[in-house]
């Protein structure tokens, strides 16, 4: 069964580093791609671990009102756990 595309509403924006993609092409199975697709095993890289996307979260992206805003809630969830043992 042929499947329409994703509209052009829900893809990303070229502006957003993305191609415009064609909404009135139906598939055949329901993958839709602009480009190849490949079964392959993912490979590891070096940062990839439990910590450096969230440490570059809160070094690099958020700012000093959004990290103070996150311990407030940390902190208070933590308060919160500690006082209804």
């Amino acid at each position: 069964m042929a499947r329409p595309a994703p509209t052009a509403s829900a893809l990303r924006t070229p502006e957003r580093g993305s191609r415009q993609l064609r909404s009135d092409r139906p598939t055949e199975d329901g993958w839709f791609t602009d480009g190849e697709m490949m079964r392959t095993t993912y490979e590891l890289r070096a940062d990839d671990d439990d910590w450096s996307q969230a440490g570059a979260l809160v070094r690099d992206v958020w700012d000093d009102a959004q990290r103070e805003r996150f311990v407030h809630t940390v902190a208070g969830y933590l308060l919160a756990q500690g006082a209804a043992r």
